[in-house]
């Protein structure tokens, strides 16, 4: 496949593909693309937010933080005291 008159990406399978340079180019150029294209869709919801539903927002990304960090502990500690995991 071929996107928009790029290179073929089947190139990237293969380094010694005289595409291979070109092929890594474009995907970077369209990885970081995509990127941009998410952050700047980000920007414009978030500053559509009330004050209160920012500050929610936040306390939101806080807790799921947290979780997460909780969850690692103890993931951890059960990876390293289960039997059989050493």
């Amino acid at each position: 496949m071929r996107p928009a008159g790029g290179p073929d990406m089947m190139a990237l399978a293969n380094p010694g593909d005289p595409n291979y340079a070109t092929a890594v180019q474009a995907a970077k150029k369209r990885a970081a693309d995509r990127i941009q294209a998410g952050s700047d869709l980000q920007l414009k919801l978030y500053n559509i937010l009330t004050p209160q539903q920012k500050a929610q927002l936040t306390k939101s990304l806080a807790e799921r933080k947290a979780k997460m960090e909780q969850w690692k502990t103890q993931r951890a500690k059960g990876a390293n005291g289960a039997p059989g995991n050493q």
